[in-house]
């Protein structure tokens, strides 16, 4: 009975030491991987965000600076029908000067003005009307390019139709319709013999309220896919796409060849389903789905109100590779303290243990009659 003690004692108390020994050191393995996964996942959220803002600032600054441009000259044509103090334009000089201002500025595709035909921008619509490569109205309407010869004037609005089919265009009535500056979405648009993805940053030409046509400065949108090609988030894993307000990809990294395609139709995008309606409201989004951290940051442009957004793709690998090493680090260091923990805990309890083990002795000496 009593050797059964000695054995029973001594047992009970290693057990119960290792047992809360292993339960502790495991409790914090847990709980230090937990936080250091929580705390990768929110540097890496944080870290995308800031790349996020700085590619969006990167085109953005380009298209504002462009929207300035039309809207500054919105102003200015707005002043020809002026009751105070009007400002008189003739065509040549007003193409002279459009043609200039391509000239100036490399990131401008074209420019163009188009005016309502009411006879107002010169009084010469019917002088005009008799002239080769002009509109049947008359009206005053330009479009300049710039090629890779030169900046030159595109003829297209010299058939019957032409005024029905630009009052009803994008470009076009979205200004006159809305009142402010626009940011038309991307489209393509056939240029002589080439056909260019762009967008059409226009404002209407107002004055006393009343509408008298608008002006249009074009964009192509080749650059955005470019500064999205350099992209290099988490070791090239990242991904930072523009989308603009009716969902259309704009650019996107290591996305080139869906560029105009809709985002909600492109594989393997987003696990954010609807996305596009996302962007046309305006949403903040910052989350986590599966393996990979999915962001949303909505991109307003000047005085209009159609935003676009930067969608950031990280998978999780990348960011988890550092805390997913300090875990398996801390689980060998946690496993040999455990050993010695145990090796402590053994010689410890074999040390207390000892006087009761030795009245253990002496109490089966006694029962077997051998003291003396």
């Amino acid at each position: 009975m009593f050797n059964f003690l000695k054995k029973s004692v001594k047992a009970k108390l290693l057990l119960l030491a290792g047992i809360v020994l292993v339960l502790t050191s495991i409790s914090i393995i847990v709980f230090s991987a937990y936080n250091a996964k929580t705390i990768a996942k929110e540097n890496a959220k944080n870290l995308a965000n800031v790349e996020a803002e700085k590619f969006i600032s990167s085109f953005q600054n380009i298209i504002e600076e462009q929207l300035l441009l039309v809207r500054n000259l919105a102003d200015i044509y707005s002043a020809v029908n002026s009751q105070t103090n009007p400002v008189k334009f003739t065509r040549v000089g007003s193409n002279n000067m459009i043609k200039e201002l391509i000239e100036r500025n490399k990131n401008i595709y074209g420019i163009y003005i188009s005016w309502v035909p009411d006879n107002s921008f010169d009084g010469m619509d019917k002088i005009y009307a008799q002239m080769p490569n002009n509109p049947p109205s008359g009206r005053y309407t330009i479009y300049y390019v710039r090629f890779k010869d030169g900046v030159r004037e595109v003829i297209e609005r010299s058939y019957e139709e032409e005024w029905e089919e630009e009052n009803n265009s994008d470009y076009f009535a979205k200004p006159r319709d809305k009142g402010i500056e626009c940011v038309i979405d991307p489209y393509l648009y056939p240029v002589e013999e080439d056909t260019v993805l762009m967008i059409s940053l226009t404002a209407p030409i107002i004055n006393n309220k009343k509408f008298y046509g608008i002006v249009g400065i074009d964009i192509t949108v080749d650059f955005i896919q470019k500064l999205a090609d350099k992209v290099d988030l988490f070791e090239k894993t990242g991904k930072i796409s523009i989308i603009s307000n009716n969902g259309n990809l704009v650019g996107g990294t290591r996305h080139s060849q869906f560029v105009g395609n809709n985002v909600d139709t492109i594989p393997n995008f987003s696990q954010i389903k609807n996305l596009s309606s996302f962007v046309k409201n305006s949403t903040v989004l910052d989350t986590i789905i599966g393996n990979n951290i999915e962001l949303l940051v909505p991109i307003e442009f000047g005085k209009t109100d159609t935003p676009w957004a930067a969608h950031v793709f990280v998978p999780l690998g990348v960011p988890l590779k550092k805390a997913n090493k300090a875990i398996t680090t801390q689980i060998i260091i946690s496993f040999i303290l455990i050993i010695i923990g145990l090796i402590l805990i053994f010689w410890f309890v074999s040390k207390t243990t000892k006087p009761i083990l030795q009245l253990v002795d002496i109490a089966n000496s006694i029962k077997d009659g051998k003291i003396d």
